[in-house]
């Protein structure tokens, strides 16, 4: 699209950024605060739209886990509309939101051209290594150049017979959702009790903070985690945690529960 501007929502997964500035893209970011647990305030960002190409979000949000609300999100669609820019999603997480599909805005794309929905296989079906991911637009024009841009062979042959396999059961994501329920609760107030930052999600993983250079703690521990610190408005003391079944989530409080308390490794 030889792009001069972009709006991003921040703090956000930081290949949006990398990509737009390998691209000569100006990237502007709209804060959402961690005190303000990540609320988006729509009639703040639209002034800042004025004169960009691309809007860039993510639903659920990367790395809060939080939903934004539909209303929220089509007051923004609607928005870059008028604006004749490009509104991108990227629902990579949605499927493992309990109410993911009622926010999803893939079926909204056939209706509005200038919406663009990004989704994939790596995360829902726990398959990252295959690669395999997918845009949802109206817009054929802007799809056949994606196209031209893109590599010739764009996925190796086992990942569509991945997808086409995981599409195939159902229960597979339906016994994802249950377990979250139960063990995301749990995993969020032991978090707390150890007296870490914890932000309320929707998905498989939660925002916590720790003390400063929690991360890099954690590595020297053994403890591989998501360091958030790349991630604008974010530093070392952030990191997401993956969640697990019971047993996982027990050694990994434990673990937590150890460092945090000057047991672990020198």
């Amino acid at each position: 699209l030889r792009l001069k501007r972009a709006v991003l929502l921040e703090p956000a997964y930081e290949g949006y950024a990398r990509a737009l500035e390998q691209a000569g893209c100006q990237v502007d970011r709209f804060a959402l605060r961690p005190e303000e647990n990540f609320a988006l305030n729509v009639e703040a960002l639209l002034p800042c739209l004025e004169g960009a190409q691309v809007l860039i979000l993510s639903n659920p949000s990367n790395p809060a886990g939080t939903l934004l609300p539909r209303s929220q999100l089509m007051q923004l669609v609607q928005a870059c509309a008028q604006r004749e820019m490009l509104c991108v999603v990227d629902e990579s997480f949605i499927q493992l939101a309990e109410e993911g599909s009622e926010h999803s805005l893939k079926q909204d794309a056939v209706y509005y051209p200038h919406l663009l929905v990004l989704d994939t296989f790596s995360k829902a079906y726990a398959m990252p290594g295959l690669r395999i991911g997918y845009c949802v637009s109206a817009n054929g024009e802007l799809l056949a150049n994606m196209a031209r841009c893109g590599q010739p062979f764009g996925v190796t042959a086992p990942a569509p017979a991945a997808a086409l396999a995981a599409l195939e059961a159902p229960d597979y994501l339906e016994n994802a959702h249950a377990l979250l329920k139960e063990q995301r609760p749990w995993l969020i107030q032991q978090l707390r009790e150890l007296g870490l930052k914890v932000w309320d999600s929707q998905v498989n993983f939660v925002l916590a903070q720790g003390p400063e250079g929690f991360c890099e703690t954690l590595a020297q521990n053994g403890l591989t985690v998501r360091d958030c610190s790349a991630m604008e408005g974010l530093d070392g003391s952030f990191c997401r945690l993956a969640v697990g079944d019971h047993t996982q989530n027990q050694a990994l409080v434990a673990k937590l529960n150890a460092v945090l308390n000057g047991q672990g490794q020198e």
